[in-house]
């Protein structure tokens, strides 16, 4: 168990705690609030949901403005080299989507900071019409390529998504158009909410996905039982034939036990290394 007294935190970015240390080690949050409004969303169920879930975009108070924001950055990647282990990444982001209209500018600013020094680097998103304007966003990642992962969140519930700007299908199709520029890929089967629609989700994305990472649903009062759970985790590993990583979050193992997960071969730890996955056929 991580030493909280020991985390680090700064106005950009921080080592998290709880289910997000889980996640990743390292993250980083500019902006506060959301245009995808998803019903699920764990920011819009917590108690801070008046900020982090707020349905406006706004950069965080403490980054004044972006320029100030992307200054701040630059001083807390340093320090935060220091200190992580070189497995570590960088997470973007834990709060709102880093590839909306409003936060990708910025977010790719940072993102190629990182990768100039060095620093492995996750992004997680729902967006995916920045991957058509490749010379603008696309093209810079490629000399990066073993130091970057995109991940899509593809839950198959988009009834529950219905203000994002990009469904399931056309995550996965970018998805696929992220691996033919040699570019690492993942999938945030998270939350799941229904299993049916989860197990699909995965299926249509195996052949172009290089790791998934699944966790149940929370804060919303919607309990699976161990059998459920049970035939999640044995369902996904069929279909992605028992080969692709995945990394079967807390949720999943405090229903059916470590022992379960772990009788697949390719059942992963939270640190598996994803990075310059992207060349798998």
């Amino acid at each position: 168990m991580e030493d909280k007294e020991k985390k680090w935190k700064g106005k950009a970015i921080y080592e998290p705690s709880g289910a997000a240390y889980e996640y990743c080690h390292w993250a980083c949050n500019l902006y506060n609030g959301c245009t995808n409004k998803c019903d699920y969303c764990y920011n819009r169920h917590s108690m801070t949901a008046a900020v982090l879930g707020a349905d406006k975009v706004s950069l965080k108070k403490a980054l004044k403005d972006e320029t100030t924001a992307f200054c701040i950055f630059c001083e807390e990647l340093d320090e935060m080299k220091k200190r992580m282990k070189p497995t570590d990444s960088l997470f973007f982001s834990f709060v709102s989507d880093p590839m909306l209209p409003q936060t990708r500018n910025l977010t790719m600013k940072c993102v190629m900071e990182a990768l100039r020094n060095g620093v492995n680097v996750q992004i997680l998103t729902k967006c995916t019409d920045w991957t058509n304007k490749v010379e603008e966003f696309v093209r810079p990642l490629i000399p990066y390529a073993k130091l970057v992962a995109i991940g899509f969140t593809i839950t198959g519930m988009d009834y529950m998504e219905t203000f994002c700007m990009n469904n399931t299908a056309e995550r996965i199709k970018a998805m696929g158009k992220l691996k033919e520029y040699g570019i690492t890929t993942f999938a945030s089967v998270e939350p799941v909410i229904g299993i049916e629609y989860a197990i699909i989700a995965v299926r249509k994305a195996y052949p172009v996905c290089d790791m998934f990472k699944v966790g149940l649903v929370s804060k919303m009062g919607i309990k699976f039982s161990e059998e459920d759970v049970r035939s999640l985790v044995s369902r996904i590993n069929f279909a992605v034939h028992n080969t692709t990583p995945v990394y079967w979050k807390k949720s999943v193992r405090d229903v059916v036990g470590n022992e379960f997960c772990d009788a697949y071969a390719n059942s992963v730890p939270s640190d598996f290394n994803l990075f310059g996955k992207g060349g798998r056929q």
